[in-house]
Formats: structure tokens, C-alpha cells, sequence
């Protein structure tokens, strides 16, 4: 069925059927973007503790709090 024809039936059924659709589409899509942003976040809390697990055995090398501060000043200063 063409999204076209979704519509032109859901406009012929009565305002509390129309209602009716309105609420079930609205809470899908409530669902997916709470299900997007656990997928995502879940994603952030791998990145991170492969992050940490890196530093803890060595295996990349950090950077001094100075450096970042002076390099974040000057890209700061040049877009000014």
C-alpha cells in the first residue's frame, strides 16, 4: 500500500479513528528515537571504555592538559 493511499483512507475514517492513528504513529515514533538514542549512547559508553582501557595499558599516550588548553585557545582566538 502507497503512502498515498494510507492517507486518503485514514482521512475518510471519523475524527476518533484519525485520533486513534495519530497517537499509535506518534508514540512509534517516540519508541524509535528513544530506541536511537540508547543505540547511541550505548555507543558512546563502548568508545569511552575502549578509550580508558588504551590509556590503562599503554597503549596510547596522553596528551598534557597545557597543550590541549593552548592549541583549544588559539583555535578559539582564530575565529574570532
Amino acid at each position: 500500500m502507497e503512502v498515498s493511499e494510507v492517507i486518503e483512507a485514514a482521512l475518510a475514517l471519523s475524527i476518533r479513528d484519525r485520533e486513534a492513528i495519530v497517537r499509535q504513529v506518534a508514540i512509534s515514533l517516540d519508541h524509535d528515537k528513544e530506541s536511537s538514542e540508547q543505540t547511541i549512547a550505548a555507543t558512546w559508553d563502548a568508545e569511552i571504555a575502549n578509550r580508558v582501557d588504551e590509556i590503562f595499558n599503554h597503549q596510547v599516550q596522553g596528551i598534557p592538559w597545557e597543550q590541549v588548553k593552548a592549541e583549544a585557545d588559539q583555535v578559539v582566538a582564530a575565529t574570532r
